[in-house]
């Protein structure tokens, strides 16, 4: 039991009703109150916060006036146990629902008091906040006190809505409710999203016509019009476990007044599952050859969508030819999924980036029939030996036209570059501060074996010594007007490519100084080169050339012409209309240029067969020219 001073001031709430399930979401807040009688004053305060209490609330166990008070104000809980599910801390975001606090003063002597607030402190929305008990029913948003003498429980009490935005979320489950992994009598469908905390069941879908249509009106308030809601459906098996799509989160733009949402298929898929043999191929002779692979211990193995990034079965040679390794895979999915998957080198220790394939994720697309995949050469690394001598590595990366990684756009005054990798913990958290750790590069013709200034190709050397890695990853990072806004100021400095999208150097320490190749800043997910074509006469006029090969898999070649100097973009752009891919966005000099594409889109992903168009803006030319990926 807690012990109180005659000057102890403590604050305690009591939830009378938990009546209505708006799905509205009220920020947190809270309402001070003061009641006075003139000669002692209590600040107190209600509302949807858990901070709004006095501080006291978590170890709240007695309900009533510290003894001998005669004059005292508190909000009251009821008595134990009942008040362990109706007090503040029952109260959890979004705080929509209708509820009811109890003022209680005491007041032996029958002094006046006032009770006074400020009703701009209410939340705004379509709430309605009343006070009663004192003389009649007030209404607090029009009034800012009421007087009265003696004891009195007074009640303040909220009801409505939050807003009137209503958003109708629809689901489309026919395809869940066909194969048996949703039962409409038994299972639940919610909706969850930054909207209610991600989390509740509250957010029901129903199928009122029985059309395999879920629908739900939820009430958003004007707090949100205008920012990007995210959201995700998630079914909820009888006596199962929650099972969240898969999809990457949707996502819309609050309206004023609300919108309907189109209709989506659960997990995005429309048609039914089937299952089929894909057949994956390991083309091993490079790793063989170079002594990366021993096949007495080492294994390689097929993770992917198709087996939730998890295999414990291997590769097994063709009894053919040693150096190529096949995998057959029992696939369920709809046909004309686009699934991804990698290689990853058992044991992981054995590897470099415990065992994962290296750069993007290979794809194929579903046909829901047996299928035989080209072999393709494992991007997976040998754990570094160790160097034999202090060796001094030079990198070097062309900035010239980079893009972020996050918004896709050009940077704006790059101020400085950066790498960094495994061999340095990767520099600290990839925040702006982490600059002090991260190594600066250099573009002034003579710092860090920088070969000319001013060119937009950065320089840096690093020395690795005797006994260290001579495998390792790394990334380049740029500093520049507005960067340390990007990804909302999440490690922004982490700016060339995603998460596993790593440069990766195989140290040769035959010499004291390994000089690496020029990267492209982004070259992980972008265009895999933009190549002047050095013996072609200068060209007279603008062209945009058929590409080739067409139709391609995975990569392809575009050939452009320009008689001047002149802003250059050329960009990718799917059937629909949308760009998935730029190339080149950069002022480029007279000459040809050939820029191989490499099937991925603006995110790095690999996009799906199909036609798709390129685009080139050179001036006052333009021209679009159409091409066929075929997997």
């Amino acid at each position: 039991m807690r012990k109180f001073s005659p000057l102890s001031i403590f604050l305690i709430f009591l939830f009378a009703a938990f009546v209505t399930s708006n799905s509205s979401v009220l920020a947190q807040w809270s309402v001070p109150v003061t009641v006075t009688d003139g000669q002692t004053s209590f600040n107190l305060s209600f509302g949807g916060d858990p901070a709004a209490t006095d501080g006291f609330d978590a170890g709240l166990d007695a309900a009533a006036a510290p003894p001998g008070m005669t004059y005292y104000a508190f909000f009251e809980i009821v008595a134990f146990p009942t008040y362990l599910t109706s007090d503040i801390r029952a109260w959890v975001s979004p705080y929509n629902t209708d509820i009811t606090w109890s003022l209680r003063v005491i007041n032996a002597a029958g002094r006046n008091t006032t009770v006074s607030w400020n009703s701009a402190n209410l939340p705004d929305g379509q709430f309605t906040f009343t006070l009663d008990g004192a003389n009649g029913s007030v209404d607090m948003s029009t009034q800012n006190s009421v007087s009265f003498s003696g004891d009195k429980t007074l009640t303040i009490s909220k009801t409505g809505i939050g807003a009137q935005n209503p958003v109708t979320f629809q689901c489309n489950m026919d395809i869940q409710i066909q194969s048996g992994t949703f039962d409409p009598v038994n299972d639940t469908l919610v909706v969850r999203g930054s909207f209610n905390g991600w989390s509740g069941t509250q957010d029901r879908l129903t199928d009122a016509d029985s059309d395999k249509i879920y629908t739900l009106v939820v009430n958003l308030p004007d707090s949100l019009i205008g920012t990007e809601v995210e959201y995700k459906f998630v079914l909820i098996p009888a006596g199962g476990a929650d099972q969240w799509e898969s999809v990457s989160n949707r996502k819309f733009t609050l309206l004023a007044g609300g919108q309907i949402l189109d209709v989506v298929y659960f997990n995005d898929q429309a048609v039914l599952s089937v299952t089929a043999t894909v057949t994956f191929q390991a083309d091993m002779s490079e790793m063989l050859d170079k002594g990366w692979f021993d096949p007495s211990v080492d294994s390689i193995r097929i993770v992917g969508g198709m087996n939730g990034w998890a295999n414990t079965e291997s590769m097994e040679p063709d009894p053919f030819d040693p150096s190529l390794y096949v995998y057959d895979a029992s696939v369920t999915a709809a046909p004309g999924d686009n699934i991804e998957w990698k290689f990853r080198g058992y044991p992981t220790d054995h590897f470099m980036d415990n065992g994962w394939e290296a750069g993007s994720n290979h794809s194929f697309e579903f046909t829901g029939s047996d299928l035989v995949l080209d072999p393709l050469k494992p991007n997976v690394l040998p754990a570094g030996k160790p160097l034999s001598q202090d060796v001094t590595v030079r990198f070097s990366v062309d900035v010239n036209g980079a893009l972020d990684w996050y918004n896709k756009q050009p940077f704006q005054g790059i101020k400085s570059v950066w790498v960094t990798g495994d061999w340095n913990n990767w520099g600290g958290s990839w925040g702006v501060s982490d600059t002090t750790v991260l190594i600066r590069m250099y573009d002034d013709g003579a710092t860090g074996g920088d070969a000319v200034a001013s060119d937009g190709i950065w320089t840096a050397d690093v020395l690795f010594a005797t006994g260290s890695s001579g495998t390792n990853l790394y990334k380049y990072s740029i500093y520049a007007a507005g960067v340390d806004t990007l990804n909302a100021g999440n490690q922004p400095m982490d700016n060339e490519a995603g998460i596993g999208m790593n440069h990766v150097v195989l140290i040769d320490d035959t010499n004291p100084l390994f000089v690496l190749p020029t990267d492209i800043f982004g070259s992980q997910w972008r265009e895999t080169s933009v190549e002047t074509i050095a013996d072609a006469a200068l060209p007279t006029e603008f062209e945009l050339q058929q590409n080739y090969p067409n139709p391609f898999n995975p990569t392809t070649d575009i050939v452009y012409a320009l008689p001047e100097a002149v802003p250059v973009n050329l960009s990718i752009y799917n059937s629909l209309g949308q760009k998935i891919a730029t190339l080149v966005d950069q002022k480029q000099a007279p000459g040809s240029y050939r820029v191989t594409w490499n099937g991925l889109d603006l995110n790095g992903n690999p996009v799906a067969s199909g036609i798709y168009f390129y685009h080139l803006e050179a001036g006052d030319f333009a021209s679009t020219m159409k091409m066929l990926l075929v997997k």
